[in-house]
């Protein structure tokens, strides 16, 4: 019985212990994404808001950004989301994040006005890159719902093939793309003088090619064959 008992304390005090790591871990990862008007409003109606990590979303206008010279510091002008007759200037001590420059916009409008995809992405550490996942952050669900892709990875050798699978197809479920069945992956040994050499991997290129192709023609005649919206978007 005692052994029990202290069987049961210490499946507690581990329990507890996990308690206090998932919630440290939780609350130092809690950054809150806003757009500038409503940073302004949080700072006004409590004056010590700016003690608290934030996201701020918004949009770098062309030609405003500046780098100062023997410094970490950039400048540049952001226009609200919310409303884009604001602007603000922002002075920036620190690297800037990959999703950072005044191109940005004009790669989303291109994503945006695309029909059809074919996601290409390097596997590095067993997963795709930040990058795209950066990028994939800045598209609104609607901007990829519906719309058929199909998935490419790219590795020296085979080892990760299938993170194609299970983390960046997820993604795009979410987004409730209509993802043509299977992926592509490359490796090094299919590329010769930097050009795509393997007849097994070019076949599956155009497999997967006219597979985008067919089924975009086939959700266009018939569009019910796309299934309920994603649950991000209801």
């Amino acid at each position: 019985m005692k052994e029990h008992s202290r069987f049961m304390v210490g499946l507690v005090s581990v329990a507890a212990v996990v308690s206090y790591l998932i919630w440290t871990g939780v609350s130092e990862t809690m950054v809150y994404y806003l757009t500038p008007v409503e940073l302004m409003a949080k700072v006004k109606d409590d004056r010590t808001f700016h003690e608290v990590g934030v996201k701020v979303s918004g949009k770098v206008l062309p030609g405003t950004y500046k780098r100062v010279d023997g410094e970490l510091l950039h400048t540049f002008m952001v226009r609200d989301l919310a409303d884009e007759s604001v602007t603000f200037p922002v002075e920036f001590r620190d690297a800037l994040p990959d999703t950072f420059t005044d191109d940005t916009e004009a790669v989303v409008r291109q994503v945006l006005a695309a029909d059809m995809y074919v996601i290409a992405t390097p596997i590095f550490r067993a997963s795709f890159t930040a990058s795209l996942k950066n990028l994939l952050d800045l598209i609104p669900v609607e901007g990829l719902m519906g719309k058929v892709c199909g998935l490419v990875g790219m590795g020296a050798t085979d080892h990760h093939y299938l993170a194609v699978a299970t983390q960046l197809r997820p993604v795009l479920a979410w987004f409730g793309a209509h993802l043509v069945p299977g992926e592509v992956y490359l490796q090094s040994r299919h590329f010769q003088d930097g050009k795509l050499a393997d007849p097994y991997a070019i076949a599956g290129l155009n497999a997967l090619v006219n597979g985008i192709i067919a089924t975009h023609q086939a959700t266009v005649q018939n569009p019910g064959m796309l299934g309920p919206k994603p649950f991000a978007a209801r």
